[in-house]
């Protein structure tokens, strides 16, 4: 939640300033970077005691924020790597056990680095 006020606090700063327009659309690239974060190291941390449904609830909130959403269904993918592409896809489509699968995954690929 932390983040996302910051992200929304910097949105509303340059929304609120007639010459930086065009950066809402930045804002809301870097919010794609915070939701990939947020699934794969935040809320299915493999590391996390959570049950799997309550891993669910929690995404699920950090996703009923408004500037999340715009920034998911309306945010340019430009510069995203296939990863995140993808991350963003099971998001969208809600394939909330693939995100758990890729967090998983993620773990072991730090772990052998």
């Amino acid at each position: 939640d932390y983040i996302v006020r910051c992200m929304e606090w910097i949105d509303d700063y340059v929304q609120s300033k007639s010459e930086n327009k065009d950066l809402h659309s930045l804002v809301l690239n870097r919010m794609l970077y915070v939701v990939c974060t947020t699934a794969i190291t935040g809320c299915f941390n493999p590391d996390s005691s959570l049950s799997y449904l309550e891993k669910v609830s929690m995404f699920e909130r950090f996703l009923d924020h408004k500037l999340v959403q715009e920034a998911v269904q309306n945010a340019p993918r430009k510069g995203l790597n296939k990863q995140r592409r993808i991350i963003l896809y099971l998001v969208e489509k809600r394939f909330f056990r693939l995100i758990n699968l890729l967090g998983w995954m993620r773990k072991k690929q730090l772990e052998h680095k």
